[in-house]
């Protein structure tokens, strides 16, 4: 709920102001709706370290959509699944307020 109140917030006053991407850019010529989080988050596992490698880039490239599901791996029984998901929440977050923004704008990104 409060990541919907957040993006429809970015879009009234114009994301484009704020720098803000809140999909990120489609990864292999795919749209980021459909790529499969589930089974990225899942590869983070992968035997091999290029597949682990090319599903952490994907899973950047599909943006906040993939935070939730990341924000649950976190407690994944692969540990490996586990700390990639912990590391790449780090990279994903990010600041929504500058020091421009209105009051009532800082009032309210204040909690993300």
């Amino acid at each position: 709920m409060r990541l919907a109140k957040l993006a429809l917030l970015l879009i009234a006053y114009g994301t484009a102001s704020y720098g803000v991407v809140l999909f990120g850019s489609p990864a292999r010529g795919q749209s980021p709706d459909d790529i499969d989080v589930a089974a990225l988050i899942e590869q983070l596992g992968h035997p091999l370290y290029e597949e682990r490698l090319d599903a952490r880039r994907r899973l950047l490239d599909v943006g906040l959509r993939a935070f939730d599901p990341l924000r649950e791996a976190q407690h994944d029984a692969d540990p490996e699944v586990a700390d990639a998901s912990r590391r790449l929440l780090l990279e994903m977050t990010t600041d929504w307020t500058r020091r421009d923004d209105p009051p009532l704008v800082r009032k309210w990104l204040a909690a993300y």
